[in-house]
């Protein structure tokens, strides 16, 4: 076979006849690995002051180093690239789990602020009218088969028939299959009647069935009384902007009023009186006359915030 290392230093100086390169070209063609000695050499330089052997030797320890830092990049990627789709993987793990815990944690809270009423459609198209300053929670996953709300404040729900529908008041829980009723749970007050079907209300160890007409609530040691009937013409008219009260404590009273005019009612020495008559949410000094002439208070509106004594 031609001694075709010549060709090499031909080609590196430009003198390469054509009828060489011509010949050189169809066997470079054929020997791949001449091709990639010439790739890896033909950068190289050796001093003109060095004989063939030194030269040689030089070629040979640039290989040799070449070849090391080449298969050291490899290594390098190959390690980057396994690493690199580890964490890939971990971080699309990560988001599945986030989203599943997303799903079945999420809460959809309502709420209805000092001055409003808030209607609340939920999943079933159940119907819940929320009075002022009540808050209405239910988690969306699986709402079907678990028709389940907690609530605080005052609301009307109009629940649709299907599966046991749920109502959590702190440690008082309502069981309902397809009902219309009112509820009032603040503080120390609590008080649930029945518009139409029925319904249990449970508290601890304590349950009580109530049908249309019927209603219980807790006494002061906490503890739900038994059914009585309610006068339905007056039940739950806080969705017209009326409010009755029978016997109840004026501070409660000025409380319901601070709701529904959004305004802050400073008291003064007035015990622990009670109160039995109503009020309109559509005009705030009436309210105010209706309440306490009959009292006997003394009432002065500064802005948004009253004082009574």
């Amino acid at each position: 076979m031609p001694d075709y290392s010549i060709y090499k230093d031909l080609l590196n100086s430009g003198k390469l006849k054509p009828a060489h390169k011509t010949e050189y070209d169809r066997f470079s063609r054929n020997n791949e690995e001449l091709n990639q000695i010439i790739n890896l050499t033909a950068s190289y330089r050796v001093p003109s002051s060095s004989d063939k052997a030194d030269a040689w030797e030089s070629i040979q320890k640039k290989l040799v180093r070449d070849e090391i830092i080449t298969t050291s990049l490899k290594s390098t990627k190959i390690i980057y690239f396994k690493y690199l789709s580890y964490a890939s993987v971990a971080f699309f793990v990560l988001l599945i789990g986030l989203y599943f815990l997303f799903r079945y944690s999420y809460t959809e809270t309502y709420k209805a602020f000092r001055g409003q009423t808030l209607t609340v459609i939920l999943p079933d198209n159940s119907e819940v009218k929320l009075n002022s300053e009540s808050v209405l929670r239910n988690k969306v996953f699986k709402w079907k088969k678990n028709r389940k709300v907690t609530f605080e404040g005052e609301a009307f729900f109009k629940v649709e028939k299907g599966g046991t529908f749920i109502v959590e008041c702190g440690n008082k829980s309502i069981t309902v299959l397809g009902t219309d009723f009112n509820v009032y749970s603040r503080q120390d007050r609590f008080e649930v009647q029945c518009f139409s079907g029925k319904i249990k209300v449970t508290e601890n160890h304590s349950e009580k069935i109530l049908t249309a007409g019927m209603a219980t609530k807790s006494d002061k040691n906490d503890i739900l009384c038994n059914p009585y009937f309610y006068r339905s013409s007056k039940a739950a008219s806080w969705r017209t902007g009326e409010f009755y009260f029978d016997s109840v404590s004026l501070m409660n009273v000025f409380t319901e009023i601070e709701r529904q005019f959004d305004v802050k009612i400073d008291v003064k020495e007035i015990d622990n009186r009670v109160y039995t008559g109503y009020f309109k949410n559509t005009n705030l000094k009436n309210t105010l006359d209706l309440v306490c002439l009959p009292m006997g208070l003394v009432y002065s509106i500064k802005g948004k915030k009253i004082t009574i004594k």
